[in-house]
């Protein structure tokens, strides 16, 4: 009797546990449900019961706690409390090791969620490796199928092309779209199980798209998302995530590409209607096409219909998310893009610096990197160059810590602060070295002609090239970054137009006077056309370029009238040219010189030699050139002595920084060997 009382006793035990475990995976199916409606403070709240409750019955080391856990990570990463990602994921991982084991199946689907979240999260270092451990786990307990092995290569997929590895992912995703496609179309299971692989197949589409539009080729990325598009509406329809999130990547494509700011609207417009179907306002990708459309309207000067969508933007998030998320700083993100093209920086800096030290921002995060380069975009209008340089530090810093040290994507902006180096300092061998080993190395095999960063790396590698003497290899490179431009854009296109404008200038220094001249004509002709919605100063710019150009082959006349329409211009504006580039000033003082106008270009070359040495220092390379001028107009004026002390200062800093044959040498020595030979 006894025996059977404990029997009893067990079964009922055994029966009360199973309600127990069948009331906590409802309630996690639940959150879970919540969280993909985009109801993400009701999957909070869903996940806090879970572990309430099952610490309550079970203990604090039961099985639900890495679960909820894991959940409550990612549902934190969506809410935009970034802070707490990062700890509540690893507290997970440590739970589920010490509840499940190493080698137990239940922990190697956290590890696979932890690499989910992550991925969300923008850590895709840190999902590699619990990738590889959910991999591991797999294996050591014999559950890796077939079905797992596709879904961790198409995680795996998704790391490479968040680090920038895109043609491995490419090639991961091509392996695995036959396994996808043939589960889709097998139809053989339940409607809901159809469903899931469709989705999975459209999701593993749609990562094969912005893969090629992460790499620069729009061609094969519009192709793909054209075909992502009519899949997704004819098996999943338009109110499914997959056709507004194929929406919203291929409507990015585009605006890339150049497209116009009223048809990126409609676009994002479309997506968001056709998501809020099914998902909810406060939805991720709800709120980033908010964000876009609210981007647009202001960039089209639309007040009424930018202040709506402002005030409906912060509508949803004052109702859906708690006070310190990062989500309220978006609308400040989008107002900075005006600040920045307008030129309007008062208090810029300080807004930035409050944003950065919110109390939802870690120090390691995409969403930083994006205020950071505001605050450079507004040191370097402030000509502050020492900040400037220290926000592209600390980008590279971050990137480095999300994707790798040996990531393409770091090097990216890697090169970006070579580029800056080029432009703005002395440090050569810095960049030198940075353009062999990420470009060469890391970056060059990753990257299509059509990325948005490639020809304007190339340009700057021309620049550093010509600075060297190196005008072989500077004259290559600019080839390949024209025969880039006329593949990226439309020949009537500005950015065309303003590509062979800086195209052209290189090629003047590099002395390819009749390359330079096709170049310059083509961007005044585009330009010209278009002056009723081009920025006038790129007009201004391009007219100064062929003043030059007219100064080099003794039309002064003719580079005396580009002058005082391009200073018309800038006057009409109400802002300098010099904005463009570092030598602006010194290329502009040079053509005042020719054309005769000595009292304007002391002026401006006083005002040049103080503000060069004051950011750069006495010795720097920026100082040769003003120098130079500085004494040929001392010498045009009689004044030999101090036309002779400018040069010898100008040759001394040179000999410092180049060798003894450097073509940099010589205007110093012309100078110099004129004075003598009238003194």
């Amino acid at each position: 009797m006894k025996n059977v009382q404990i029997i009893l006793t067990l079964i009922l035990f055994i029966f009360l546990s199973a309600q127990v475990n069948a009331q906590y995976e409802k309630d996690l199916q639940k959150a879970q449900a919540a969280y993909i409606e985009g109801d993400y403070e009701g999957a909070k709240k869903d996940i806090d019961k879970v572990i309430e409750k099952s610490i309550k019955k079970l203990g604090a080391e039961n099985k639900f706690i890495p679960i909820a856990l894991i959940r409550q990570a990612i549902i934190q990463s969506a809410l935009g409390i970034l802070v707490d990602v990062i700890p509540l994921t690893e507290e997970a991982v440590a739970k589920s090791e010490q509840i499940n084991g190493l080698e137990a199946p239940d922990h190697a689907f956290i590890l696979k969620e932890a690499c989910e979240t992550m991925i969300h999260y923008g850590s895709f270092q840190q999902a590699a490796v619990y990738l590889a451990g959910a991999r591991e786990s797999f294996e050591k307990s014999s559950t890796l199928n077939e079905e797992l092995t596709a879904e961790l290569d198409v995680l795996e997929a998704q790391i490479l092309s968040g680090k920038g590895y895109n043609r491995e992912a490419l090639r991961l995703i091509n392996q695995q779209l036959t396994f996808y496609m043939t589960q889709a179309l097998a139809d053989a299971g339940s409607k809901k199980e159809n469903k899931v692989a469709n989705r999975d197949y459209a999701t593993l589409m749609i990562t094969k798209a912005n893969t090629f539009r992460k790499m620069g080729n729009y061609l094969s990325a519009d192709s793909a998302f054209v075909a992502t598009d009519a899949w997704v509406r004819d098996n999943l329809g338009r109110a499914d995530l997959n056709y507004s999130l194929n929406k919203y990547y291929n409507t990015k494509l585009l605006e890339e590409s150049g497209l116009e700011a009223a048809i990126a609207i409609d676009m994002y417009e479309k997506a968001h209607v056709h998501l809020l179907r099914r998902f909810q306002p406060s939805h991720w990708l709800a709120l980033e096409l908010k964000e876009r459309i609210t981007a647009g309207y202001l960039k089209e000067e639309r007040a009424p219909r930018y202040q709506k969508a402002r005030d409906d933007y912060e509508k949803t998030t004052k109702k859906n998310y708690p006070k310190k998320s990062v989500h309220f700083i978006k609308m400040d993100l989008v107002e900075f893009d005006l600040k920045i093209a307008t030129e309007s920086t008062k208090n810029l800096d300080n807004k930035v610096q409050e944003l950065l030290a919110h109390e939802a921002m870690p120090v390691n995060h995409i969403r930083r990197t994006e205020l950071l380069e505001y605050a450079f975009n507004a040191a370097m209008l402030k000509k502050n160059y020492a900040n400037a340089e220290s926000h592209l530090e600390e980008i590279a810093s971050i990137k480095k810590e999300l994707y790798g040290e040996d990531a393409p994507e770091y090097h990216l902006s890697k090169l970006k602060l070579a580029n800056f180096y080029v432009d703005f300092t002395d440090k050569f061998a810095e960049a030198s070295e940075t353009y062999k080993t990420s470009f060469e190395d890391f970056v060059a095999d990753e990257i299509t002609e059509g990325h948005v960063d490639y020809i304007e790396i190339l340009n700057h590698m021309a620049t550093y090239y010509e600075a060297n003497d190196y005008y072989v290899e500077a004259s290559e490179i600019l080839d390949k970054a024209l025969l880039a431009a006329r593949k990226k854009y439309d020949n009537e296109d500005m950015a065309y137009a303003i590509e062979l404008e800086k195209i052209g200038a290189l090629q003047l220094n590099l002395g390819n006077y009749d390359q330079a001249t096709e170049n310059i004509d083509q961007a005044k002709k585009i330009l010209g056309n278009r002056r009723s919605d081009a920025n006038p100063l790129f007009y201004a710019k391009t007219l100064f370029t062929e003043a030059k150009l007219f100064a080099i082959k003794g039309l002064y006349d003719e580079a005396g009238d580009n002058l005082k329409e391009g200073e018309k211009i800038q006057k009409d504006v109400g802002a300098s040219i010099e904005v463009f580039a570092v030598s602006s000033d010194e290329d502009l003082a040079g053509l005042l010189i020719n054309v005769g106008r000595f009292g304007d270009a002391d002026k401006l070359l006083k005002n040049t030699l103080k503000n060069t040495e004051k950011r750069y220092g006495p010795e720097s390379r920026f100082m040769i050139a003003p120098l130079n001028l500085m004494g040929r107009l001392d010498l045009l004026r009689g004044d030999y002595s101090e036309a002779q002390n400018k040069a010898n200062r100008a040759y001394g800093i040179a000999g410092k920084i180049y060798d003894e044959f450097s073509t940099k040498n010589v205007p110093s020595l012309q100078l110099l060997a004129e004075t003598h030979s009238i003194i």
